[in-house]
């Protein structure tokens, strides 16, 4: 019995077994949260599958890191509210010769990114650039002027 169970395994290969426990997850979060949550689904997705974000505190402004390797800057979309900044960009599918394709892992769908700053922002004077595949946004922060306080003088 233990022979036997050698010789099963001995044409099995690790790496291939987890790229398709891997698809299969990657899969199965498109499609489940795509379908059973319709209106958080997107955000959801964004969280466990990127793109990675740094969010920075620099005193007077906010600045925040969004990874889009391979992303063209006309691709690239950012929206932002007195709160928030979202992030997406579609990616156009290249076609692939099935024939002479063996591995193909590379993932060509758009990604998606929202995130809240702690304070409010001034979203009219945030200003974003891309090189390297690293979106870089710089969002100044609203300082709420400091109310004055009459003092009686007695």
């Amino acid at each position: 019995m233990a022979m036997e169970s050698k010789k099963e395994m001995k044409g099995w290969v690790p790496e291939e077994t987890l790229r398709e426990i891997d698809n299969t997850m990657e899969e199965f979060k498109k499609n489940f949260l795509s379908q059973w949550l319709p209106m958080k689904g997107k955000a959801i997705h964004s969280m466990l599958k990127g793109p990675r974000i740094d969010l920075n505190d620099m005193g007077d402004h906010y600045d925040v890191f969004v990874e889009v390797p391979g992303v063209q800057k006309e691709a690239v979309q950012v929206h932002m509210t007195k709160g928030a900044v979202e992030v997406s960009a579609e990616v156009e599918e290249e076609s692939v010769d099935t024939e002479k394709c063996i591995i193909h892992e590379r993932n060509h769908e758009g990604v998606y990114r929202s995130v809240t700053f702690p304070e409010e922002i001034i979203p009219e004077e945030a200003e974003a650039t891309v090189a390297n595949g690293l979106l870089k946004i710089v969002v100044p922060k609203r300082h709420k002027p400091e109310a004055k306080h009459r003092v009686e003088v007695k």
